[in-house]
């Protein structure tokens, strides 16, 4: 707590900001206006940092989180920001550097938002704005998400309706777990949630692709042993070969003989040549990314020079919904799904 006390004295909240603890909250922060007309705008935002009492230096995605409440004109919508809750907030309050480095608030605080024309020009300002501010396409995710959901709030319809689509579509939901310390510990992991329903399990991280090729196929082997032949298996590699495409490479043969679904985020997000060398090499394995774009530009640069199969950004991360559907309508048009990311 002492940490998160530092964090705060160094934002410098201003009179329009307050912070406090909630119970299993760590940290609520408002920023709000005062409005005496009835017009739909956004008069406060409130932010609610969440984590579990010890966060460990695993891949696990989470293990804390931003959520976002937005209120306007006697409604509210909710989103969520992904990736270091606290850099978020600290975006969202922190002084202005520059006219291109300005908190995200200052875009956000006081805007019409009566139609998803609305939604767009907010995002277009925090983008002009918050230019040199990295994480604020971050912080601005959970606020596109959250203004989306008070539009559908406000007009009692489905977001998916806003957006222009006549339904929605069911989607087999996955488990994703990490790789165990063995292979007999992966197929444990696997068999239990076999036994729980699911019908597509991904595995990933742990220790994979840190050792050895024989090492890895070892623990792929074990994953489809435990899944069976009906369970789709997916696996994610996390990042780990960087740009390294011969090291990609030599895992093939066991992802093959695995019929994995797919292999994810072999490379980082920004290895585009690497993505690309791999998918020209005609693998026999589709290529998954995008987890790490956080903006639609990186997730659309990974489909057409990038040559993966499935699109996995993360609504929370790459932009929000407004994005995400950006990616989406392009990834229609050329790969086989789009997939959120799971974590």
């Amino acid at each position: 707590m002492s940490e998160l006390n530092t964090f705060l004295r160094c934002l410098g909240l201003g009179a329009n900001s307050s912070w406090h603890y909630s119970g299993n909250c760590l940290l609520h922060l408002r920023a709000g206006l005062h409005f005496r007309d009835s017009c739909m705008k956004i008069e406060a935002l409130d932010l609610f940092y969440l984590a579990i009492p010890r966060v460990r230096n695993v891949g696990d995605g989470s293990q804390d989180t931003l959520l976002v409440r937005v209120q306007a004109g006697g409604h509210e919508g909710w989103g969520e920001c992904e990736a270091s809750p606290l850099t978020s907030i600290a975006s969202f309050v922190c002084p202005m550097s520059h006219s291109a480095c300005r908190p995200v608030r200052d875009s956000v605080l006081g805007q019409v938002c009566n139609d998803p024309a609305d939604i767009a020009r907010i995002g277009a300002l925090v983008r002009a704005n918050s230019f040199d501010l990295l994480q604020a396409e971050h912080t601005l995710s959970g606020i596109d998400v959250a203004l989306w959901d008070l539009l559908g709030r406000r007009q009692g319809v489905p977001v998916y309706q806003l957006l222009g689509y006549r339904r929605a579509y069911p989607k087999v939901a996955y488990a994703s777990a990490l790789f165990g310390a063995t292979p007999a510990a992966t197929h444990a992991k696997v068999a239990r949630l076999v036994r729980r329903g699911f019908r597509a399990v991904k595995m990933g991280w742990g220790g994979f692709g840190r050792k050895d090729v024989r090492s890895d196929a070892a623990q792929i082997a074990a994953a489809r042993a435990a899944a069976g032949r009906d369970c789709r298996l997916m696996i994610d590699a996390g990042t780990i070969w960087g740009g390294d495409v011969a090291a990609a490479r030599g895992r093939l043969p066991a992802l093959r003989r695995a019929r994995v679904t797919w292999l994810e985020e072999p490379f980082a997000t920004h290895e585009h040549e690497a993505y690309g060398r791999l998918a020209r090499a005609r693998p026999r394995v589709p290529l998954a990314g995008g987890e790490g774009a956080h903006n639609a530009g990186m997730a659309l640069h990974l489909i057409d020079r990038g040559g993966i199969s499935y699109v996995q950004i993360d609504a929370g991360r790459v932009g929000g919904i407004s994005a995400a559907r950006q990616v989406v309508e392009h990834a229609r048009r050329f790969l086989k799904a789009h997939v959120p990311a799971g974590r």
